[in-house]
């Protein structure tokens, strides 16, 4: 039936009657079509309420799409596309082309995942909402690269892939904190906090060499082990001059890397401890095979230490079942020299900062890592934290003293585990293949 005849129908047997006759001219009707009005009326309900459930369809799409407009003005048309699609885009600039290390930073609206208070394991001296920061400015800032968007951090997906798995962070404070953020992020959604705990019971502090903590729920650990230097610190060799109080045996990994070896997933950090003031200062000196060379410079100690920790990776570590990456030195702030530095409390990130300087420590870990061939994946961190001066804990800490050093949390250090999860999709190896 035509949807001429469709609407005639629905008007009454008389109008259908007619239009038959007009549809065809010259012919006499050979029958009546008699149609029930009960039936009539059923459809037209029918209709109705098809077009009122279409507008309102059409209208809730209207109002979502404006809400979305104007509550994330800045984020990506994408963001909030169902799964599915927002795949499908992806795949157009997908993570193996895209270089997460060089972008820049923007606004953005969204808030953090997990606040300080509420995660057990934030270190009571980078909590700095608790130590009365009062603007959280510094939280709304996106890291994003040149050409391409990382992966949001998917909680779900990680808890997933790690299930029966060990991550361990190995390095400085800096680590620790990272390692913290890392906790933080991974149970800011979890019911059940006491399902997620140090597995002896410990608390956060720095004076901790080694802690781990458990997801029950999800059967996986995340460890922290100490370990500024990455190699051996320890008493000086007998007949050394008075000077010398303590040595870093730079042709020895640290000792508990037997403890962390057979862990799923790596991260290594040194650099801040390659100073002055954490070496000779204090009477430590640097010791190659139970030799003291009093004349070695802190570029080629470091050079060296990594050289032994990039070996060891290489001849040591399986690289099927376990990712290795090496988290690059985050610039301070301070001011000054070493001796006379300041620290001034920052509310804004140098966003116009072009940065043309070379980081002596990033160069020399590219040399190593190329020389050795190892299995290592550099997550370099460098430049993107270089621009946040606003991110540090400053005088929003527990200690008299103010520190352009160390991030608050949560903060900075979120966006460093993002790359991390961006760098374990990029690898494709094990759990971590699409």
């Amino acid at each position: 039936m035509s949807f001429r005849l469709c609407l005639a129908w629905l008007r009454g047997p008389a109008t259908l009657k007619v239009s038959l006759n007009r549809g065809s001219p010259g012919r006499h009707l050979v029958r009546q079509h008699t149609l029930d009005r009960r039936q009539r009326s059923r459809v037209r309900l029918q209709l109705f309420l098809i077009l009122v459930l279409s507008g309102f369809i059409s209208l809730y799409i209207l109002s979502k799409s404006l809400y979305l407009a104007l509550r994330f003005p800045n984020e990506s048309p994408f963001d909030n596309i169902p799964s599915i699609f927002l795949q499908n885009e992806l795949r157009k600039h997908p993570l193996s082309d895209c270089d997460i290390y060089t972008g820049t930073w923007v606004p953005d609206n969204a808030t953090a995942v997990y606040n300080s208070s509420s995660c057990p394991f934030v270190e009571a001296g980078f909590s700095c909402q608790d130590n009365g920061r009062r603007d959280s400015d510094y939280l709304k800032w996106k890291w994003q690269p040149k050409g391409c968007s990382i992966p949001e951090f998917d909680r779900d997906d990680i808890r997933r892939r790690l299930n029966g798995l060990r991550v361990a962070f190995i390095g400085d404070s800096m680590g620790r904190t990272q390692w913290e953020s890392f906790i933080c992020l991974l149970m800011s959604d979890i019911a059940n906090n006491r399902s997620v705990y140090e597995v002896h019971g410990k608390t956060i502090t720095k004076r901790r060499p080694y802690l781990a903590v458990r997801f029950s729920s999800f059967n996986f650990t995340v460890e922290y082990y100490r370990s500024p230097y990455l190699v051996q610190e320890g008493a000086p060799p007998k007949h050394v001059p008075k000077r010398v109080i303590s040595t870093i045996k730079l042709d020895k990994l640290e000792a508990t890397a037997a403890r962390w070896m057979q862990a799923d997933v790596l991260v290594f950090n040194t650099g801040h401890w390659w100073t002055n003031s954490k070496t000779f200062a204090r009477g430590c000196y640097f010791e190659v095979e139970k030799s003291i060379r009093l004349g070695l410079n802190l570029e080629s100690a470091y050079r060296k230490a990594l050289k032994t920790w990039a070996t060891w990776v290489k001849t040591k570590v399986n690289p099927t079942k376990t990712q290795v990456f090496f988290r690059s030195y985050e610039p301070s702030h301070w001011e000054g020299d070493w001796q006379k530095r300041k620290c001034k409390a920052e509310t804004k990130p140098l966003l116009n900062l072009s940065y043309a300087e070379d980081f002596p420590h990033l160069q020399v870990l590219n040399e190593v890592i190329k020389e050795v061939a190892a299995p290592i994946t550099i997550l370099n961190i460098t430049s993107m934290s270089a621009y946040r001066r606003d991110s540090h804990v400053a005088n929003w800490t527990r200690s008299q003293m103010v520190d352009c050093g160390h991030w608050c949390l949560p903060g900075l250090p979120d966006w460093w585990n993002r790359l991390l999860y961006a760098a374990l999709l990029r690898k494709q190896v094990g759990v971590w293949m699409q």
